[in-house]
């Protein structure tokens, strides 16, 4: 299965809304993940990719998220994808 912008919809959606609460760019997210420029956050808020388990204890603390709230995103995107692959 091919990925499609509702692959990751609701980590997209967490990450968009906190990044903009707090008054962050997608460089400076970017740079904080260890990425160079904007890209990745970018695909990560359109929900063509995943949050990568090794930056999920960076990803809370410099959006200031919940571990609690991340992990209920990603499993309901989880969880989501199961259900259309079962139909």
């Amino acid at each position: 299965m091919a990925l499609t912008s509702v692959e990751f919809e609701n980590i997209a959606q967490l990450t968009k809304l906190s990044r903009k609460d707090i008054g962050m760019t997608q460089l400076e997210l970017s740079e904080k993940l260890g990425y160079s420029n904007g890209q990745f956050v970018s695909n990560l808020e359109r929900g063509v990719c995943g949050l990568p388990r090794k930056k999920m204890k960076i990803y809370c603390k410099a959006l200031k998220v919940k571990r609690v709230d991340m992990v209920r995103v990603i499993l309901e995107d989880c969880e989501a994808r199961l259900w259309r692959d079962l139909k």
